[in-house]
């Protein structure tokens, strides 16, 4: 078993060796709206979300919602109570 680890580490020095040397181990992601290293912690901006138009729209949504429903509500107890007089 102890000589399977041996290869095993090994191996993955190799391999990360061979990563270093064609410059694969830190790619830095293209595929965002900023570059990072994707080895590094990544952790979100909460300032930001509140541009972001789909956050907004879900904001907008249950805003919209909300107060409908409690706009329904005070219109319906309003006819209920007059209807009761």
């Amino acid at each position: 078993m102890d000589h399977n680890g041996e290869e095993i580490g090994r191996l993955v020095s190799d391999i990360d060796a061979d990563m270093v040397r064609n410059r694969t181990s830190f790619v830095l992601c293209r595929y965002s709206g900023e570059a990072f290293n994707t080895a590094s912690f990544i952790a979100p901006n909460a300032a930001d979300m509140f541009s972001y138009p789909p956050i907004l729209a879900g904001f907008g949504i249950t805003t919209i919602v909300v107060a409908g429903s409690l706009f329904g509500s005070k219109r319906l107890l309003r006819k209920r109570v007059a209807n009761q007089s």
